[in-house]
């Protein structure tokens, strides 16, 4: 009868809301779990990070802190295993791959750290296809651009300055567009960075241009606004002056690095990038550069809003 039709399809209607309701909440369970654990896992790892860092600098202790890194990368590989169709979840697994590359490539499985930043790749191409104005996506897109190139930049030069110019466009645009953070700028000062190591000494003219957009960049407010005496260079320095503090700069900056080790993954690389581009330059008797160089790595304030 039409009465029992009428009630076979509210009660398939109710049904289908139900279900729906379900879905839903199993999404939201989902997520909460995929941030869950990852918050837990960064906890636990930020605490070995630390302490690898700790012992970096102390040859008796290497084994000690390559278990430590290893236990990193277990946890990270253990989040990169999640599975699901969820966005939020698809998300945290990328960016475990990139952090277990990273890990991998210190410790030199680079066949293992590749393998990772592909599929992170992979993943965050996915979900910038899916939802193309998700600016959260497309961040976490050029961040893996940006550790792909730091990763091959010994290995494959071309394909890092490749994923290091997409990087480095990226967050350009969003400078561009007035959207820009300060994590945003430190990350497009890293990229400026590691493209000035890449295109050095190959590329000298456009290494330099890399150079002077990165020390722009920080200067916009990670610098010290004053140096000490000691370390203030003259306005109008002689190259007797460049050539003393390119050389007695190393030991100071050494110290800096030292203390560096409590501080964030990103000051950690902008401060490593440094350190060897000036020693590059020190090394090819670009005094000037080389002091420039350190002179940055030593006056790097991250506690500066």
């Amino acid at each position: 009868s039409e009465r029992d039709d009428a009630e076979t399809a509210r009660a398939a209607e109710e049904a289908a809301r139900a279900n729906a309701v379900e879905q839903r909440d199993l999404a939201v369970k989902a997520q909460e779990r995929a941030e869950n654990n990852f918050r837990i896992a960064q906890g636990a790892v930020d605490q070995l990070t630390w302490l690898s860092r700790q012992l970096a600098d102390q040859p008796d202790a290497r084994n000690v802190r390559r278990s430590a890194l290893e236990e990193v990368r277990k946890t990270y590989e253990g989040l990169a295993r999640e599975k699901g169709d969820d966005p939020a979840i698809r998300l945290e697994v990328a960016r475990a791959c990139i952090r277990s590359a990273m890990i991998q490539h210190e410790l030199g499985h680079h066949r293992e750290a590749d393998a990772n930043l592909n599929r992170a790749r992979s993943i965050l191409h996915e979900l910038v296809t899916e939802d193309p104005d998700d600016a959260m996506y497309r961040h976490e897109q050029a961040v893996c651009f940006l550790r792909s190139g730091v990763v091959l930049r010994r290995r494959d030069s071309l394909r890092a300055t490749q994923y290091l110019g997409a990087a480095a466009a990226y967050w350009d645009e969003v400078e561009a567009a007035g959207s820009a953070t300060r994590d945003s700028r430190l990350l497009l000062a890293s990229a400026q960075l590691s493209l000035c190591l890449a295109e050095y000494p190959t590329n000298t003219a456009e290494a330099a241009r890399r150079f002077d957009r990165a020390a722009a960049l920080l200067e916009q407010g990670y610098l010290r606004p004053v140096r000490s005496a000691d370390a203030k260079p003259p306005k109008t320095p002689r190259q007797p002056e460049f050539a003393a503090r390119a050389f007695i700069y190393p030991n100071v900056a050494r110290d800096f690095l030292r203390e560096f080790s409590r501080l964030s993954p990103e000051f950690l690389e902008i401060a490593a990038h440094l350190e060897e581009l000036a020693g590059q330059f020190r090394s090819a008797g670009e005094l000037k550069n080389a002091a420039r160089a350190y002179g940055s790595l030593i006056d790097l304030d991250p506690a500066r809003p």
